[in-house]
C-alpha cells in the first residue's frame, strides 16, 4: 500500500538521517574508500578512519588538486585505481572526477560517514545500533537485465527503451527472482520504474542490498573473507562472492535477533554528482506499508553543489 511522499531539500537533513537513533542499518552509492595502492603512493595515514580524516581537512579544490597531481606524471592505465571489490563489481575508480565523479561522492560522503560515528563493517566500529554498509545497484542490475541501460539522467537520452529496461527488472524484483541469489522477496510498487533518472529504482535495489548484509549479519553482513579494511566492500552477494547463508523466505522477516534489537529500518541511500543539473533541485521520498513490515523508498533529485543522495529505507516493526 502506498502511503506517504515527501521531500528533503538539504545535505543537513542527510546528516540528521544518518544521526538519527537507531536501530538501523543503512546500504548508501557512493565509494565508502579509496584503493590501496593509491593510498599508499599518495603517502595518506594506513587506517581508513585517519586518511578520510584528512580528506575532510582538503577543500574541494585541494582535493582536486591532489588527485589532479597524483595522476600528472603516471603513464596511461596507472592514473586511477580500484578496488579489490571495484574489480569484482565492476565500478569505476573512486579517484574518477569526470563522467560519473564518484570522487567527489566519496569527497562528500565519506567524512560525513566518519563525522556521524556509525558502525561502517569492516572499516570502522562505532555505534553498533546505527550500521552502514556500501550499495551498488549497478552489480545488481547487472544480475537482472544484463549491459542494458535504463536511465539517463539527460531528459534528450531518456528512451521508451530504458523505460521498458526499468519496467522489466521491477516485475523480476517483485516476482521473488532474488530470492536465490539473495534471500528476499520484494513487495513495491511498480510505480518506481516510471522515473527516467531511475533513481527510484536504484533506491530499491540499495535497500534490497542493505537487506542482504542485515540478513548475512551472523557472517560479517557477508563481506568478503579476504575484504581490504582500508578500501572497504560493496555489500552484494555477487561482488562479494558470498550466496545466501541461511535462505531469507521474506524481506527482513520478522524473528528475534540476538544482543540488540532487530533494527527498525533498513536505509538505502544512493550518493550521485549529477553534472550540469540546477542545485535548487529537492529530495523526494515515498513510504509503502504493509504491516508488520514498512518499506519506504525515496529519490533524491540533485541538490548542493551538484551533490545527490537517493535514500531508501524499509522499515521493519514487530507486533
Amino acid at each position: 500500500m502506498f502511503k506517504e511522499h515527501s521531500r528533503w531539500h538539504t545535505v543537513e537533513e542527510f546528516e540528521i538521517a544518518l544521526s538519527s537513533p537507531g536501530p538501523w542499518i543503512a546500504g548508501i552509492d557512493f565509494p565508502f574508500g579509496q584503493a590501496r595502492r593509491f593510498v599508499e603512493n599518495i603517502g595518506w595515514p594506513r587506517i581508513w578512519e585517519d586518511y578520510v580524516r584528512l580528506v575532510g581537512t582538503l577543500s574541494k579544490p585541494e582535493f582536486r588538486d591532489t588527485l589532479e597531481e597524483y595522476k600528472r606524471d603516471r603513464p596511461y592505465g596507472d592514473k586511477e585505481h580500484r578496488r579489490e571489490t571495484d574489480v569484482v563489481a565492476r565500478s569505476i575508480s573512486p579517484q574518477k572526477l569526470y563522467g560519473v565523479p564518484v570522487a567527489l561522492m566519496f569527497y562528500e560522503g565519506a567524512p560525513r560517514l566518519l563525522n556521524a560515528a556509525v558502525t561502517i563493517p569492516g572499516l570502522r566500529t562505532g555505534d553498533p545500533q546505527r550500521i552502514v554498509v556500501e550499495a551498488y545497484p549497478g552489480v545488481l542490475a547487472r544480475q537482472l537485465i544484463g549491459k542494458r541501460a535504463y536511465k539517463h539522467d539527460n531528459p534528450k537520452f531518456q528512451s521508451s527503451e530504458h523505460y521498458e529496461a526499468r519496467t522489466e527488472m521491477m516485475e523480476m524484483i517483485v516476482s521473488g527472482y532474488l530470492k536465490s541469489s539473495h534471500g528476499v522477496e520484494v513487495e513495491a510498487p511498480m510505480e518506481l520504474a516510471d522515473d527516467p533518472s531511475g533513481d527510484d529504482l536504484d533506491a530499491l535495489m540499495c535497500a534490497i542490498q542493505a537487506a542482504w548484509a542485515w540478513n548475512m549479519r551472523s557472517e560479517n553482513y557477508g563481506m568478503p573473507r579476504d575484504h581490504d579494511g582500508l578500501e572497504g566492500w560493496i555489500a552484494d552477494p555477487k561482488a562479494c562472492g558470498t550466496g545466501v547463508r541461511p535462505t531469507i523466505s521474506k524481506i527482513l522477516p520478522a524473528r528475534p535477533t540476538p544482543k540488540w534489537d532487530t533494527p527498525k529500518e533498513t536505509i538505502a541511500m544512493r550518493c550521485a554528482v549529477k553534472p550540469n543539473s540546477s542545485p535548487h533541485q529537492d529530495f523526494s521520498e515515498t513510504q509503502i506499508s504493509e504491516p508488520p513490515e514498512i518499506a519506504k523508498i525515496s529519490s533524491k533529485r540533485p541538490f548542493m553543489e551538484r551533490l545527490g543522495f537517493l535514500i531508501g529505507n524499509y522499515i521493519r516493526r514487530f507486533r
